[in-house]
């Protein structure tokens, strides 16, 4: 059996989505074509989601209650990194500091 991951389920579903648009437009269209098929794809899969949310992209995990980001590249050969940064972590990283 694998490993689980941190909302690994919910996760699971974005990144299925995310590959399901990428096959289904290809590489080459601007960033907002991408996003609007990514946020209807979620929808349709029962997300709720929203785009163009003001957040600082460099402390995005640090600076919310968000655990776990998806970097997600619509580019030639499709690119998604995972990055965990759990709200127990947050809360000992700013007693550390």
């Amino acid at each position: 059996m694998g490993m689980e991951y941190l909302y690994s389920k919910e996760t699971g579903e974005i990144l299925k989505a995310f590959y399901d648009v990428y096959n289904e437009l290809g590489y080459g269209f601007l960033e907002r074509v991408y996003k609007n098929a990514l946020y209807k794809e979620l929808k349709k899969r029962g997300f709720n989601c929203s785009t163009e949310s003001h957040i600082p992209v460099y402390y995005y995990l640090r600076a919310t209650d968000a655990e776990v980001g998806l970097l997600l590249n619509f580019v030639p050969e499709p690119q998604q990194r995972r990055i965990i940064f759990t709200n127990d972590r947050k809360k000992n990283h700013s007693k550390n500091q």
